[in-house]
C-alpha cells in the first residue's frame, strides 16, 4: 500500500511559483508570498505541540526586501491580497495605517461579504511598501513583536491607552507579508527592531536583481486567474486540528536541531538579530504550512521539513544586511568614520585641510561628531592628524589605504 505522504498532490505553493515563472520578479518572492497566505487563510485552526509547553500556530511574518527599487516585489503581495480577499474567510488590513488603528480593526467584530461574522483577532497585514503600512510610530513593530507569539496570549491580547481606553484582541493570530527596499526599509526599521526580536521573528527575503528580462507586451499564457488559487485555498481553509510527526521527520528535527544548537553556541552564523535561536519554531511553522500545500493530512514529513529547513536558513542573509544596516548604518560616528576615510582617499596623499574636511562632510558632520569619528580611526591606527603651518591636516596611512582599497565593497 502507499503511504498517503507518497502519493503527493500539486504544491500550492509551486503551482503559485510555476504560474509566475514568466515574470520579473524574483522566483523566492512568490515562493514566500504563497507560503504567507496559507497562514491566513488557516489561522489558528491547526497547532503543532511543542513537548506539552505550548501549541505552535503557523502564523508568520514575512518581509521581501530589494537591494534597490524597480524588482517588481509589490506583484506577488498585490496577488496574494486578492487571492486572500477572494477566500473571504480573514481579516484582511491593507492600505496606509497607524499601529493603533490596526488594533483597534482586530479589536472590532465584523461581518464579511460573505455573511461570515468574525470576533476573533486573526487575519493578516498586506503592504506593497511596509513603511506606508504602519504610519511612522516607534511602537509599531514593538507590538506586532509581542503579538507574534500567538501561544502566549492565554486567547486575549489587551491594548491601554489614555485615548482609546481598553482594546481586547481575542485569539490573536496575525500574519505579515509586507514589501521594501533597502533604503525605505532601514528608514524604518530601528535598532531595537533588531536586537529586541521583530527581524527574529521575521523571514527576510532579500534579492539584488530580476529574474528575468520580461516587456510584458504579450499575455502570459502561463499565468494561473486568481480563482483557481482562490479555490485551492478555501480547501485547504477548511482544515483543522493537531499536526504530528512522521517518525522520519522527527529524526531529522532532532539532529538538525542539535547541530543548530552547536553552531549558534560556537557563533557559526554571527546572528545579532537572534533569527537562529528562534529558527528551531520558524521551521516548523513553515513545515506545517508546506503541508497544508501538500498533502493536508496535518502531518509534518520529512519533505516538509527538508523544505522548510532550506528556505528557512535562506533568509538568514537577509537578516544579517537589515542588522548591518540598522546597527552600524545607523551609528553616526561609524557612518561620519566610513565617509571621512572614502574623502581621503579619492585626495593626493590621502590628506586634507581640517576645514575642507568639513565642507565636504556638511551637514552630515559636525565639529564634534567629527572629533569623535577622528578618535575611533586614529585609535585604530588608520588616520593621523597634524599641524602644519598652523593648519591642521587629517591623513589616510598607508597601510589603512590598502586595507581600505583592497576591501572597499565591505567598508564603504
Amino acid at each position: 500500500m502507499i503511504a498517503a505522504h507518497q502519493m503527493r498532490r500539486e504544491s500550492f505553493v509551486t503551482r503559485f511559483v510555476e504560474s509566475t515563472k514568466n515574470l520579473e520578479t524574483p522566483e523566492r518572492y512568490f515562493y514566500w508570498s504563497a507560503v504567507a497566505m496559507i497562514a491566513a487563510v488557516i489561522r489558528k485552526q491547526v497547532f503543532l505541540n511543542r513537548g506539552g509547553a505550548y501549541k505552535l500556530f503557523p502564523n508568520i511574518y514575512v518581509v521581501l526586501v530589494s537591494k534597490h527599487s524597480g524588482l517588481r516585489k509589490g506583484v506577488p503581495v498585490s496577488m496574494a491580497g486578492r487571492i486572500i480577499g477572494g477566500v473571504n474567510n480573514t481579516r484582511l488590513v491593507e492600505g496606509r495605517n497607524s499601529i493603533q488603528s490596526i488594533i483597534s480593526e482586530f479589536s472590532r467584530q465584523i461581518t464579511l461579504p460573505n455573511g461570515k461574522v468574525l470576533s476573533d483577532a486573526q487575519g493578516i497585514l498586506v503592504s506593497g511598501e511596509l513603511d506606508n503600512l504602519f504610519v511612522k510610530d516607534p511602537a509599531a513593530l514593538t507590538v506586532l513583536t509581542e503579538l507574534y507569539n500567538t501561544h502566549e496570549h492565554n486567547g486575549r491580547w489587551k491594548n491601554t491607552l489614555k485615548g482609546s481606553g481598553v482594546e481586547e484582541l481575542k485569539n490573536p493570530c496575525i500574519s505579515l507579508l509586507g514589501a521594501s527596499n533597502e533604503v525605505l526599509f532601514d528608514d524604518f526599521i530601528q535598532k531595537k527592531d533588531v536586537e529586541g526580536g521583530f527581524i527574529a521573528r521575521t523571514f527576510i527575503v532579500h534579492e539584488s536583481r530580476k529574474k528575468l528580462s520580461n516587456p510584458l507586451t504579450d499575455e502570459d499564457p502561463d499565468l494561473i486567474p486568481d480563482e483557481v488559487f482562490v479555490k485551492e485555498l478555501l480547501a485547504i481553509s477548511q482544515l483543522k486540528g493537531e499536526f504530528q510527526f512522521s517518525s522520519r521527520a522527527k529524526k531529522l528535527y532532532r539532529t538538525w536541531y542539535k547541530e543548530l544548537d552547536v553552531d549558534i553556541e560556537n557563533d557559526v552564523y554571527s546572528d545579532k538579530t537572534g533569527f537562529m535561536n528562534r529558527l528551531g519554531d520558524s521551521v516548523l511553522k513553515v513545515a506545517m504550512l508546506l503541508n497544508l500545500a501538500h498533502e493536508r493530512d496535518l502531518v509534518i514529513h520529512q519533505e516538509n521539513l527538508e523544505e522548510s529547513i532550506e528556505h528557512c536558513e535562506s533568509c538568514l542573509s537577509g537578516a544579517r544586511i537589515i542588522a548591518r544596516q540598522a546597527t552600524e548604518g545607523k551609528n553616526e560616528v561609524s557612518a561620519i568614520s566610513r565617509q571621512l576615510v572614502e574623502i581621503l582617499m579619492k585626495e593626493k596623499d590621502c590628506a586634507l585641510p581640517r576645514n575642507k574636511v568639513l565642507m565636504r562632510m556638511y551637514p552630515a558632520a559636525t565639529a564634534a561628531s567629527l572629533n569623535e569619528a577622528l578618535e575611533l580611526l586614529e585609535q585604530a591606527g588608520c588616520v593621523k592628524t597634524t599641524r602644519e603651518d598652523g593648519v591642521i591636516w587629517h591623513r589616510l596611512l598607508e597601510p589603512a589605504f590598502q586595507l581600505f582599497s583592497a576591501a572597499k565593497k565591505h567598508y564603504l
